[in-house]
């Protein structure tokens, strides 16, 4: 079985991520897999070098010469399935359906948007609010993953109290939100956020105008985030919206303890003690310091739940299933 995966994206958010990891893991497992990438694709450093990967000369949609060139990839190729991952790269492929033989797999990643995805026979979500956006919702929920790695444990809680946000600077992850939340802590804490993106200078003049620039500290991209996990005392989710967000399960398997706002996944897989509101950062926060010994034993008892079934190696398996049961039912 002959898989491409694709995603017509120049960033490095999280369904980035996750295919690239996902990518990884498949050809591990021994799947027949190749990438296909915009040119200015932020991708390429974080895919296993046997892994081929091709990048289009075009990338606007309404160029007639961007289809003439993925037709002829996939002439040449002769995929089984062809994996596209968030709306664009659905879009492209539903153009050309009737010019190609291989079986079409959408998989969306968020429930903001995408009207494209009722229109595609096999589509996967990354959640279940994800799956419920999808008219008619006939989509197969298959989990983020990732490969966790061995991380000796240190003492909690530290002085100051470290809080940690981890993600791109987008105004959909509401970090103004939390700056303004953790500038009314009663009690010492620092705050490290964690990532790159075009609300940076926004969020450092917000932090200024707070008075709280010694408390702030902007950490730019890190690759290390389980070592960056470990060393904090608390990860906050503090996010609009998600599809299914890889620093919650990455948090489920490195951070001592997790809160999130009440996102897609989030409120599929977290205990109602770590959802809160956006309104609620601050007194959310207060209380997991004042009661942080009985935080920290129930988000180890939701850890040992919930990481089995966000292994990446299981989550390639579902994946694996998912396209051998569709080219079956074609046969």
């Amino acid at each position: 079985m002959k898989v491409i995966q694709f995603i017509a994206s120049q960033g490095r958010g999280g369904a980035e991520n996750m295919v690239a990891s996902l990518s990884n893991a498949m050809f591990k497992n021994g799947i027949d897999i190749e990438l296909l990438l915009l040119s200015k694709s932020q991708l390429a450093h974080q895919i296993d070098p046997s892994i081929p990967i091709t990048y289009l000369h075009f990338s606007s949609r309404f160029n007639p010469l961007l289809y003439l060139e993925l037709l002829w990839f996939f002439i040449r190729k002769k995929p089984h399935i062809i994996h596209t991952h968030s709306a664009k790269a659905t879009e492209m492929i539903y153009i050309i359906r009737h010019f190609i033989s291989a079986l079409h797999v959408a998989t969306k990643h968020n429930a903001r948007k995408g009207r494209i995805f009722n229109t595609i026979c096999h589509v996967t979500a990354v959640s279940q609010d994800v799956q419920n956006s999808i008219v008619p919702a006939r989509a197969t929920v298959i989990y983020n993953g990732i490969t966790p790695k061995s991380i000796p444990p240190i003492a909690h809680p530290q002085e100051p109290f470290y809080i940690y946000a981890i993600g791109r600077l987008d105004k959909i992850k509401a970090y103004d939100l939390l700056i303004k939340a953790c500038s009314k802590l009663s009690f010492d804490f620092k705050l490290h956020i964690v990532g790159e993106g075009k609300e940076r200078d926004a969020l450092e003049s917000l932090s200024q105008e707070l008075n709280i620039t010694d408390k702030v500290i902007f950490e730019g991209f890190q690759s290390d985030i389980a070592s960056v996990m470990n060393q904090s005392d608390l990860i906050v989710i503090s996010s609009h919206s998600e599809g299914f967000s890889v620093v919650m399960v990455e948090a489920l398997f490195y951070a001592p303890v997790l809160i999130s706002t009440k996102v897609s996944g989030a409120t599929e897989i977290l205990d109602e003690a770590f959802l809160m509101e956006q309104e609620n950062i601050q007194q959310k926060i207060e209380d997991i310091f004042k009661n942080y010994k009985t935080y920290h034993t129930q988000f180890d008892t939701l850890k040992q739940k919930h990481q089995p079934s966000l292994i990446l190696e299981n989550i390639v398996l579902a994946y694996n299933t998912y396209y051998e049961k569709i080219l079956k039912e074609r046969s």
